[in-house]
Formats: C-alpha cells, sequence, structure tokens
C-alpha cells in the first residue's frame, strides 16, 4: 500500500487522553455555561489535523452526540 492511499478503519490507539482533555475544555464550559459567561471565558474553537481517514469527524460527531442539546 503507497503512503498516499487512504484506509478507513476505526482509530486503533487509546484515546483516553484526548478524551480528557475535550472534558476538561468543552465540557467544563459547556456545563457551567452561566459561570463562564460571568468571568468572560471565551474560546473561539478547536482545530483538528491529520490525514484522511484518522477519525477526526468521527470523533466530532462522537463529542457533538454525548454534549447534548444546546
Amino acid at each position: 500500500m503507497s503512503p498516499h492511499s487512504c484506509r478507513r478503519s476505526r482509530p486503533s490507539g487509546n484515546l483516553d487522553g484526548l478524551k480528557a482533555e475535550m472534558r476538561s475544555t468543552v465540557g467544563l464550559l459547556m456545563g457551567h455555561a452561566d459561570e463562564a459567561r460571568q468571568y468572560r471565558v471565551t474560546w473561539n474553537g478547536l482545530l483538528f489535523h491529520g490525514p484522511p481517514g484518522v477519525g477526526k469527524s468521527f470523533f466530532v460527531r462522537a463529542l457533538a452526540a454525548s454534549s447534548g442539546p444546546v
């Protein structure tokens, strides 16, 4: 398989570190939205990067689903 070919599969690595990081940023701001507004805590998003097929969109969809309705 050439280095430029693309395979789709589920992420095989341990994503516990990434999950914890998301909980401590996105989860914290969404869980305490009133306090974030009160203290003027702002952020302008996240940037996921990597080659196609590594699960960026999959992870973002799962993060959105786990956060519940806005």
